[in-house]
């Protein structure tokens, strides 16, 4: 059912590049909303591709359903559990189930909401922000563009949710637990030092689209941060490959809770730096005042739900919002280069030693690596950091010593690189697995598309082959890595393939390819196949007839990209809390009333109840909670001019705007719905208000997915008006 959505989404890209191919570009919005504009090709052989595109059928295959019945069962017991809490680990993808209590009351209270970082608030908070926010960007909309503003403003938010990450790999208690056991599965009775990552899930909060354009503006001065490691392969590329052994000894640092430690005016006034430093980087029209009037607006209101309860941020910034790494890179990066490396370290080591800190001191995020000089204790290092600010604090963790291959060498585990350095003076790398992790790859059993499965033991060896400096040690992860994937199913032949292919390609990066692609984007799933639509278009297009249609789509090249459907983490892990009170089980579901007295809608159309009958006799049972308000609805009319015996399905992403449609053409007879007429008619050309009863059906996520349900409930006969019968 969702393919047919999905095509109909690929066919407006080929409209859009046959009606837009080689216009000049000058809309310079840095983010806007997705346009929903279709258009009628210009070209009569392109239409005729694009119709007999929409009416390919996909290859379909009769499969079984890949989880048992009982596994079903199953599944929607442990949905249904409030007793028990499952969570992704913080790191290794670990699956952690806990006890609800231990969850809400440890992890959750006790070690975070009951700080000074958090407030109680009103329950209408976001509903104020929105309002705010408003006033904002009309306050600035001499630096947005059009776009830019209805970005800003008009999107359906929802209050974020607050929860948890366990960080296992840091609890010893667990860690010790694992090494003394050899199955999949351990059992740890409520550590007391494990700890969680707070996580304000916030897609769609009201500051959401605000922070990810600030995101944008500031992503590029982080470049330019003289300590700034991108990620593992850039840290491998600045590490140097000799260093003398006896003259230095490596550590890493951490800063404790780097996202909520920021205070609000140590992160602005960083910001003002960065903004007066790197002009050049910040495009013209965003004015200063925007940008950091903006960053107080993201900052000061981050509101969340837990448990019923809404909350403010006071303190910091949230690991959820969009511009929260860039945020916090540059807060941390202010304080080294205006005071630790100015300043600082000046007044108490000498040139050599500071020049030494300046050139090797590298930093990933909240982690910093450092080679330092053994003239230059640790802890007087460690006490310059902590005197940067008095809300950041920073901890370190010394190399080990030990012998490999009987050469002497200090050794130290930095992001996902364990760094050697030995008595020969080389400094040489090996891949760092956490010893919480479990190595769960994605079974070569499963449904997902074949060239993903041939990409996870490439990518898995790849990194091996970058990381893993030494030739023999390659050998030996790939051995390790060989192994695992054995016990993941994966065919012997796919895995030697894949390791000499990584192999082939070296420690370079995947060189990118620049290709004129038009992808065709659905959801994988295991009972169907669209490569027919595929081959079928490149067919299509390689044929063409028209010269100009001929220059259009000659270079471009139809691809296949796959969405993930929901997997069983998905539907296992929620952001939201309901915890042991939660009432969602045995909650009515239900069509409702919105609060407003004024809302003729509710007043005369709306029907609140839990069910109702189709016209073909099913009884439909609501599976969501809707209003007037609802936004991208399935919803059913039933005729009252003639008790019901005409009946209406339609589709629409504003229930308020389209009823009062509905409304306003059954009132006068002009317009060309259907079931308007009907009603116009069947009341003798004076209908009697209200003119028919409104069920909201479904309300779907996906405003693409509208109008492939709305065809399927016509067509099986759900309404009169619709009915396969009367068609013509």
């Amino acid at each position: 059912m969702h393919v047919k959505s999905d095509i109909k989404s690929f066919t407006r890209s080929l409209k859009i590049r046959e009606k837009f191919y080689e216009s000049p570009f000058t809309d310079n919005s840095l983010v806007y909303n997705k346009s929903r504009r279709n258009f009628t090709p210009d070209n009569p052989e392109l239409k005729t591709i694009i119709e007999n595109i929409e009416n390919i059928q996909p290859t379909s295959f009769e499969k079984p359903d890949n989880l048992s019945k009982h596994e079903r069962v199953a599944l929607k017991d442990l949905k249904d559990q409030s007793d028990i809490i499952i969570k992704t680990a913080d790191k290794g993808s670990n699956l952690v189930i806990m006890d609800t209590d231990f969850y809400r009351n440890k992890l959750v209270i006790t070690d975070h909401l009951n700080s000074t970082t958090y407030q109680k608030i009103d329950s209408n908070c976001d509903k104020k922000v929105m309002e705010k926010l408003k006033k904002h960007v009309k306050s600035y909309k001499n630096c947005l563009t059009e776009k830019e503003q209805d970005y800003l403003t008009n999107f359906e938010w929802n209050t974020s949710n607050f929860y948890i990450l366990p960080k296992v790999h840091k609890s010893k208690i667990i860690k010790d637990q694992i090494e003394n056991s050899d199955t999949y599965c351990i059992e740890v009775n409520s550590p007391d030092d494990l700890k969680g990552r707070p996580i304000i899930a916030g897609c769609s909060s009201p500051t959401h689209r605000l922070s990810a354009l600030l995101d944008k503006i500031l992503s590029p001065i982080g470049n330019k941060v003289q300590t700034y490691i991108k990620d593992d392969w850039d840290f491998l590329h600045k590490l140097p490959n000799h260093m003398e052994y006896k003259k230095v000894t490596l550590y890493s640092v951490d800063i404790t809770s780097l996202y909520t430690s920021i205070n609000n005016n140590l992160g602005i006034e960083a910001i003002c730096f960065w903004l007066d430093k790197h002009k050049e980087l910040i495009p013209e029209r965003f004015s200063k005042d925007f940008i950091i009037q903006s960053l107080k607006f993201v900052l000061e209101n981050n509101n969340f739900l837990f448990d019923e309860e809404f909350y403010q941020q006071v303190n910091g910034t949230a690991m959820g919002t969009k511009v929260a790494p860039i945020y916090a890179c540059l807060t941390i990066a202010y304080l080294e280069e205006s005071k630790l490396f100015n300043t600082v370290l000046p007044n108490i080591f000498n040139v050599e030693q500071c020049k030494w800190i300046s050139n090797y001191y590298k930093r990933y995020m909240d982690d910093g690596f450092l080679p330092l000089l053994n003239s230059i204790e640790i802890e007087t290092f460690i006490n310059c950091l902590n005197a940067l600010h008095p809300a950041i604090k920073f901890t370190f963790e010394r190399a080990t010593f030990e012998s490999i291959n009987d050469i002497y060498s200090q050794t130290l585990n930095f992001l996902d690189v364990k760094v050697i350095l030995d008595s020969n003076n080389r400094i040489t790398s090996d891949i760092f697995y956490n010893p919480t992790n479990a190595h769960d790859y994605l079974n070569h059993n499963s449904d997902h598309p074949e060239h993903t499965k041939r990409n996870v033991p490439y990518n898995l060896a790849k990194r091996i082959i970058c990381f893993v400096s030494d030739q023999e040690q390659t050998e030996l992860r790939l051995s390790e890595l060989k192994s695992l994937l054995l016990k993941r199913d994966y065919p012997e032949w796919i895995i030697q393939k894949a390791f000499f292919n990584a192999k082939l390609q070296g420690r370079a990066p995947a060189p990118t390819k620049n290709q004129d692609t038009i992808p065709f984007v659905t959801t994988n799933y295991s009972n169907y196949k669209s490569q027919n639509i595929i081959k079928q278009t490149n067919s299509s297009l390689a044929n063409i007839q028209d010269p100009s249609l001929k220059n259009i789509f000659k270079n471009a090249k139809i691809i296949q990209s796959q969405r993930q459907p929901k997997n069983l983490i998905s539907q296992l892990t929620k952001s939201k809390y309901n915890g042991n009170n939660d009432s969602s089980n045995n909650e009515e579901v239900k069509i409702s009333k919105c609060n407003d007295t004024r809302c003729l809608i509710c007043k005369y159309y709306l029907q609140p109840i839990t069910n109702f009958k189709l016209s073909n006799g099913d009884l439909w049972v609501i599976k969501r909670n809707m209003s007037c308000k609802s936004k991208n609805v399935i919803y059913f009319l039933s005729c009252n001019q003639c008790d019901g015996k005409a009946t209406y399905i339609g589709k629409t992403n504003n229930l308020r705007f389209r009823t009062n449609q509905h409304i306003s053409t059954c009132r006068t007879g002009r317009g060309s719905d259907k079931f308007d007429q009907h009603v116009f008619e069947c009341g003798k050309f004076a209908p009697r208000e209200p003119f028919f009863k409104l069920y909201p059906m479904l309300q779907l996520n996906n405003e693409d997915a509208l109008l492939t349900y709305e065809k399927h409930f016509q067509m099986n006969g759900y309404d009169t008006i619709n009915a396969p019968s009367r068609r013509h």
